[in-house]
């Protein structure tokens, strides 16, 4: 996420169990009028002694009305609804206010009547506390509106609940769009451009995450996920060609990014933000504490992606990442804490830090497994092939010990370690430096492949078997 806007502030919503064996539920949302309200219908067809509801914290502020279709009791106290006696068949109906949600987004950005409604599923979903993570979610309408939804389609318009928790930050969006598929090898990008200054042509938008997605693929050929959600909000009376962007997790991945709408698409291709969001998909949700992370990976790959596709040069790319390190460098204090206690904590005054040490950790590593012969793009690829999408949060450790299973030649364990409990900035190696100034010639070979990528490595080996060829 970049680095020096504000980020959303989320509330937390309790966990809810999504158990083997839990009752199965569908859950129809539907938006009957451009104006509103936001209808649900959530329904089961077994029979329970008592069902608990639960939403998030703020959501009864939005809530107009809850009944039961049976006519039996529900009793109702903050973010939980409560019944007992549910019968088989019987659902819950609510009727959400859109308007106050808008209202309450911070930014503005929680709607517009007649354009569109971009509300957090904790804010209308009440779901019940035990469910079976194959229940099901149906979005539906009015005449020329779409839902953009981050869960994963299983067609007949419906959509697979999964079991990633109920206070994971998602966002569903209704508007005057169409919702376009963006077919890549390993998955498929769910593409809506939000009407928030108006319409923008769908095609220079499209043009833009696909040059984007190919950054990605460049380097790891496939998308490391089968299904995102992409959100485009463009900001109007901006001149900044993107200043925010995050992913978010809640339902399955989404990648969110807010374009000056003054910008202009040449500008946005140019910009940073949407590589580092995307690269994040490469990675599983790990955290506050493993923030250093997951950000680390993404503000890595920001540069060497682009380089790799050629919108930056080898040198200009390195000074960036050299640029990086020195404001991490001087952003970290002389009595630091360690930098995974620093990542969980969200010192203030420690963004840079984190971004940037984490970049250091990312670097070393792939450093350190093209000594070896392989590279950071094959041991991402292969933890993608094996672990994602995933619906749990890893820890810094589960993540490396899964490496280190995965690519042994990386001594991931060891590293992590190090750079975890680090309480001054890492060293990098100085021939980056070399690289960084423009001296390309004077740096070894390993460093100069981390810009040439999949492919660099593939001309190696094409090399080596060539002269090993009788």
């Amino acid at each position: 996420m970049r680095a020096l806007i504000p980020m959303l502030l989320l509330a937390c919503l309790p966990g809810l169990a999504l158990a083997a064996g839990a009752p199965r539920w569908d859950f129809e949302i539907r938006l009957e009028a451009p104006t509103g309200p936001l209808k649900l219908r959530s329904c089961t067809s077994a029979a329970q002694p008592a069902v608990r509801f639960e939403a998030g914290r703020s959501a009864s502020r939005f809530l107009i009305e809850a009944r039961r279709t049976g006519g039996g009791r529900l009793a109702r106290s903050g973010w939980v609804l409560e019944g007992a006696d549910w019968a088989a068949g019987e659902c819950l109906l609510t009727r959400i206010d859109l308007a106050a949600i808008a209202r309450a987004d911070r930014y503005g950005l929680g709607g517009q009547p007649d354009r569109f409604w971009r509300i957090a599923p904790r804010d209308f979903l009440w779901r019940p506390a035990e469910l079976d993570a194959e229940s099901r979610l149906r979005f539906l309408a009015p005449p020329g509106w779409s839902a953009s939804v981050p869960w994963r389609p299983i067609g007949n318009g419906w959509h697979r609940l999964g079991a990633t928790p109920a206070d994971w930050p998602a966002s569903v969006v209704f508007g005057r769009f169409e919702e376009r598929r963006i077919e890549r090898p390993g998955g498929v990008l769910r593409l809506a451009v939000v009407p928030v200054g108006g319409s923008l042509p769908n095609d220079e938008v499209a043009g833009w995450i696909e040059s984007v997605t190919d950054d990605l693929l460049h380097s790891h050929g496939r998308l490391p996920l089968p299904d995102v959600q992409i959100l485009v909000l463009p900001l109007p009376g901006v001149r900044g060609a993107v200043p925010w962007g995050q992913v978010q997790r809640g339902g399955g991945s989404a990648v969110h990014l807010f374009p000056g709408l003054e910008a202009g698409p040449a500008r946005w291709r140019a910009d940073w933000t949407a590589t580092h969001e995307f690269a994040h998909l490469l990675h599983p949700y790990l955290g506050e504490r493993g923030r250093w992370l997951s950000e680390g990976l993404a503000s890595y790959y920001q540069n060497v992606l682009r380089a790799r596709s050629g919108e930056l040069g080898r040198a200009e790319a390195w000074a960036k990442l050299a640029a990086g390190f020195e404001r991490g460098r001087r952003a970290t204090p002389e009595d630091a804490a360690p930098l995974e206690t620093v990542a969980g904590q969200r010192q203030r005054g420690s963004t840079m830090r984190v971004y940037w040490a984490g970049a250091a950790f990312w670097l070393e590593s792939d450093l350190a497994l093209r000594r070896q012969g392989s590279s950071l793009d094959q041991a991402l690829e292969r933890f993608a092939r094996e672990h994602l999408p995933s619906e749990r949060r890893w820890s810094g450790e589960q993540y490396m010990a899964a490496l280190q299973r995965l690519a042994p030649e990386g001594d991931w364990q060891a590293r992590f370690r190090r750079h975890a409990r680090a309480e001054t900035f890492p060293d990098i190696d100085p021939r980056v430096d070399l690289l960084a100034a423009g001296r390309g010639a004077e740096a070894p070979a390993f460093i100069r492949e981390v810009m040439q990528g999949a492919a660099g490595i593939a001309r190696r080996e094409a090399a080596n078997q060539g002269a090993a060829a009788p």
